[in-house]
């Protein structure tokens, strides 16, 4: 279990990193939460979907983009669809997750890191391409779902699983043939009416258990340390059939156990897989051992033991953080020893170690004890320019690390820079010049029309963008000077 663990933290990170530094840097980051009322699409973009709900009723597409989805319920008559030419990852991050609509996932790399996946009566979830990880989650699948490889430049689907119950509550669940398995430590179990679907292109895993053949069992027991100390512990039973109540005690030496709760069974209608959650928020220190028992007609029954390190150290241990000028731009490097429950990175500069402006978001391991290597490359900005990092956790929570800063020697030619871009229609960009002599700045649509215009204005200017898709031109007027400069709104 911990290899495989290790493997999906690797995995993750491989792909954050790989993704931001080879594609991502001037990637907007756009924000979406509540309700998709009107239809909406995004390209090359780092997408992260916010709120306890999601509504789709407009469709939402994705197309070429990283995409993490915190959210836990996604609802709607309408369909989400996430097409990538280029396999960039899919990240759903909260622990429980329903899906009560469509929602299409094509060529892409996707993670699931929620303990339970329950997908609705006429909701529609399709894995297209790529691949597809999750580990310790109990799935209860109703609707459609489709777990497909065809159509595409890469026309597979790999999937690994690690301690996975399914359960299928719908005959509209299919395996199809050219996917890949790798399908260890859990169990399916088959809906009632469907061993195998009558049409004999679905292909369960090789060799998968049947999940009531495993009645009572334990098919995992995790802990995991969150900020502020507390402990979360999670575990999940391939089927619950005459469980009554579960226990968890705690020792320090594995010889004297003290009890911490009791958590009544949920002793389903029909046997099928469950999964609990306990948070502990007793402070505790060194080595703790936590076990869980099961009670049934008064006979106990021991489960598993796990053992966590409690320490208070920052979740985050930063080696350094450093700032390189290179003809082509600025290029920031930093490096963290160990991370816990880390979310991402916000890079953010100034130019008087005073007002700050956030520029980037650079996806962070998550979790891990191994020296990790981050880089982000900036333009070239003139002058003195400080850099900070907003390091954010999964609880929201942050700390700053910084500042560092650069100086670049102004040229006596000026020169006008927007970005990011292509940018998203309503998002923001900046104008820079490369000296602070006032300017007068003024932006025209494709036909001539006036969009915007301010006077006065000093080096770096950030504004919003109302005007819609489509080419726009900047011209600056410095003194005698004017500078021009096109720019697209996607």
């Amino acid at each position: 279990m911990n290899y495989f663990k290790n493997f999906i933290s690797f995995l993750i990170t491989t792909l954050s990193l790989w993704s931001s530094i080879a594609f991502g840097q001037d990637w907007p980051t756009v924000i979406i939460q509540g309700d998709i009322n009107e239809k909406t699409s995004y390209t090359n973009s780092n997408v992260i979907i916010n709120g306890e709900t999601l509504t789709v009723n407009a469709d939402l597409e994705l197309t070429d983009c990283k995409v993490t989805i915190n959210t836990s319920n996604i609802l709607g008559k309408k369909k989400i669809k996430i097409h990538n030419e280029v396999l960039y990852e899919v990240v759903f991050t909260s622990d429980v997750i329903s899906i009560s609509a469509t929602l299409e996932i094509k060529n892409a790399n996707t993670v699931i890191l929620s303990s339970q996946l329950n997908t609705q009566n006429h909701s529609h979830l399709k894995f297209e391409n790529g691949s597809l990880v999750c580990h310790n989650s109990t799935w209860n699948l109703d609707g459609h779902v489709d777990f497909q490889a065809h159509n595409s430049f890469i026309d597979s689907l790999s999937v690994a699983m690690n301690n996975v119950a399914i359960n299928e509550l719908s005959n509209q669940i299919h395996y199809k043939k050219d996917v890949s398995w790798q399908f260890e430590g859990g169990c399916i179990s088959p809906y009632q009416k469907e061993q195998v679907n009558e049409m004999g292109n679905d292909e369960r895993p090789e060799g998968y258990t049947d999940c009531h053949l495993l009645s009572d069992s334990l098919n995992y027991f995790v802990g995991e340390l969150k900020l502020g100390l507390k402990t979360n512990l999670e575990w999940s039973m391939f089927s619950e059939e005459n469980i009554d109540s579960y226990s968890i005690y705690t020792s320090n030496d594995r010889n004297n156990w003290t009890l911490i709760t009791q958590i009544e069974a949920t002793n389903p209608e029909t046997p099928a897989p469950v999964s609990y959650t306990y948070s502990d928020l007793q402070t505790r220190n060194g080595l703790v051992y936590f076990k869980l028992s099961s009670f049934s007609n008064g006979t106990e029954i021991e489960l598993d033991t796990l053992s966590i390190v409690y320490n208070e150290d920052l979740p985050v241990e930063m080696i350094y953080f450093e700032s390189e000028v290179f003809e082509e731009g600025i290029s920031l490097f930093w490096a963290t020893a160990t991370e816990v429950n880390s979310s991402h990175f916000e890079v953010e500069y100034s130019t008087n170690n005073s007002d700050w402006i956030k520029i980037a978001e650079v996806q962070s391991a998550g979790n891990s004890n191994a020296t990790i290597e981050y880089q982000y490359d900036d333009i070239l900005r003139y002058g003195s320019t400080y850099y900070r990092l907003k390091q954010v956790d999964l609880d929201g929570k942050y700390e700053y690390f910084g500042p560092t800063s650069v100086y670049v020697q102004e040229q006596n030619e000026a020169e006008v820079v927007v970005f990011p871009v292509p940018q998203s229609a309503g998002m923001d960009i900046n104008i820079q010049i490369n000296n602070d002599t006032p300017y007068d700045l003024f932006i025209f649509n494709h036909i001539g029309q006036l969009v915007y215009q301010n006077t006065d204005l000093q080096h770096t200017t950030t504004l919003s963008t109302p005007w819609g898709r489509g080419v726009f031109i900047v011209h600056i007027i410095q003194g005698k000077n004017k500078l021009i400069k096109k720019f697209q709104l996607n």
